[in-house]
């Protein structure tokens, strides 16, 4: 008897270690009521996330897709995309029958790991904004933003590129074409103010050899 009542107690002490690990290492409970814009850190500005909040829910409305931006400060040893798309399923986002969610999830700083932006979109939504475009967003909207400390304007970039795309106002080649063409740009731009740089100094090298050269004839 004595034997069974301690196999009992330790049998409920690791139900709830287990408990107490799913709640540490988990991903968060869904607020109450919902929220589209979750900032756990302070990573955006007051004033964005109530526009934010406003315009993701309008979007909600109108299309029946649902996007959700979420800032933590530690994916509590997950990998992001598995801590995304376990966020979109224990919250709920986007309807269950068309699976057509979006999680948009940042860690900026704090906790264990490095920075982490991933974009998880739900089955439904797969075939207008596959992996690699939800990847392509962040590399061009949401990163060159976020290295000026611009948080705001990346959020915002990346929110109306995926909504343009989930209405259909544009397909995902159309972006990624645009993409690429601006990458270009960005290039030649790039290549130009250096060969700009290299004649101005080879004017300046010219310029100083022959005054110093007019100055030995004096």
């Amino acid at each position: 008897m004595t034997n069974y009542k301690k196999y009992l107690f330790l049998l409920l002490l690791q139900c709830i270690g287990i408990g107490m690990f799913s709640q540490v290492a988990g991903v968060p409970e869904c607020p109450n009521p919902m929220r589209l814009v979750n900032d756990q850190v302070g990573f955006l500005s007051d004033e964005y996330k109530q526009a934010l909040e406003q315009k993701l829910d309008r979007f909600s409305d109108s299309t029946s897709n649902q996007i959700v931006v979420l800032v933590v400060a530690d994916l509590n040893g997950m990998d992001p995309a598995e801590y995304a798309l376990e966020l979109g399923r224990k919250w709920g986002v986007g309807q269950k029958k068309f699976n057509n969610g979006i999680v948009f999830l940042i860690k900026p700083t704090g906790g264990q790991g490095p920075r982490q932006t991933y974009i998880a979109v739900g089955y439904g939504l797969e075939g207008i904004i596959p992996d690699a475009t939800a990847k392509h967003i962040i590399d061009n909207e949401v990163l060159p933003s976020f290295k000026q400390h611009q948080f705001d304007a990346g959020v915002d970039r990346a929110i109306t590129v995926l909504m343009a795309l989930a209405k259909k106002e544009y397909s995902f080649k159309t972006y990624e074409k645009k993409a690429q063409e601006g990458s270009y740009l960005a290039l030649f731009i790039v290549l130009g103010i250096i060969i700009l740089f290299v004649f101005a100094g080879s004017r300046r090298s010219s310029s100083a050899t022959t005054i110093g050269s007019t100055g030995s004839n004096l």
